[in-house]
């Protein structure tokens, strides 16, 4: 009876885990994977409400503002020229010109990725998570006229 019941766990987990759609094998952003060609990655993020709002000269970074876990944000997309596959994406919340909201935010993302991806570990006023598909780096910018942002880089490294 026990082994049936661990039986049927594993089988409901599994088919959540089909339903959401997401891969293990890679970093995600809001459950959207950073992975593929560009124009996947763009229809997903669309699909998300991101909006695009241009791209570099070079086409190898793609610009989005959108929602990120209730904060608008702007999102830079960097895909490698040659097979125009994602390599890495690049969150900026802000500017924070007070010390109090900079922390309450900065505390409210940590929780927010610690809930999707595990533990971060903490480093110089820097937060980084890793694992065997990618890394996640949080950390404050600081910007010349004295205000300071939240820049989040999700680095894919799966194959």
């Amino acid at each position: 009876m026990r082994k049936i019941l661990v039986i049927s766990l594993l089988m409901l987990a599994l088919m959540a885990f089909a339903q959401a759609g997401t891969d293990p094998r890679s970093i995600q952003l809001m459950g959207i994977p950073i992975e593929g060609p560009i124009d996947s990655l763009a229809t997903a993020l669309q699909a998300n409400e991101f909006t695009e709002w241009g791209q570099s000269d070079d086409g190898e970074d793609f610009y989005y503002r959108g929602n990120f876990y209730g904060f608008r944000a702007k999102l830079m997309v960097s895909i490698a020229p040659e097979s125009r596959l994602v390599q890495s994406a690049y969150v900026t919340i802000g500017p924070y010109s007070t010390q109090k909201m900079l922390d309450k935010n900065l505390n409210y993302f940590l929780y927010k990725m610690t809930k999707d991806h595990g533990e971060f570990t903490s480093r110089e006023n820097s937060w980084f998570y890793i694992d065997d598909f990618g890394s996640i780096k949080m950390s404050v910018i600081d910007n010349d006229n004295g205000s300071r942002d939240i820049g989040i880089l999700f680095l894919n490294t799966a194959p």
